[in-house]
């Protein structure tokens, strides 16, 4: 078989993408690696910490730094569960909710001049063939 580079690849793409998102919320107050807990949560509503770090594969030491963030923040809160005492839930505040529309349009700002001039026939492949690999990389 032949080495593509694709893992490497995908990491430097990443890690671009991660620096232009960066550069697109500045002045938001919120960083590229605290959107997707955000997103997460307008997704779901009311998670675990545990669900959050397997939903987003993030460790929970990231997760709970990155909440502690956000609770700061004023964007999440965390709730005991009124079944289990142990378990806190996270859910986003109204702040965040109220914010959550200018965030996104910022996010999709960046997506679309990332994929500026790629046919739609080709990002349709490419997604198939992300999801083809990130199935393999789950088993």
């Amino acid at each position: 078989m032949v080495y593509f580079r694709f893992g490497h690849r995908i990491n430097i793409l990443a890690r671009l993408f991660a620096r232009k998102l960066n550069d697109q919320l500045l002045g938001t107050g919120i960083t590229s690696s605290q959107f997707p807990v955000l997103v997460r949560l307008k997704q779901h509503e009311r998670l675990t910490q545990n669900e959050l770090c397997e939903q987003l594969f993030i460790e929970p030491s990231t997760i709970s730094k990155t909440l502690d963030n956000l609770e700061k923040m004023g964007l999440v809160m965390r709730i005991v569960d009124s079944n289990d005492k142990r378990e806190k839930r996270v859910e986003l505040t109204d702040k965040a909710k109220q914010n959550y529309p200018v965030l996104l349009d910022l996010i999709l700002d960046l997506q679309n001049r990332v994929l500026e001039g790629i046919p739609q026939k080709d990002l349709e492949v490419f997604d198939r063939v992300l999801e083809r690999i990130e199935e393999n990389l789950k088993k």
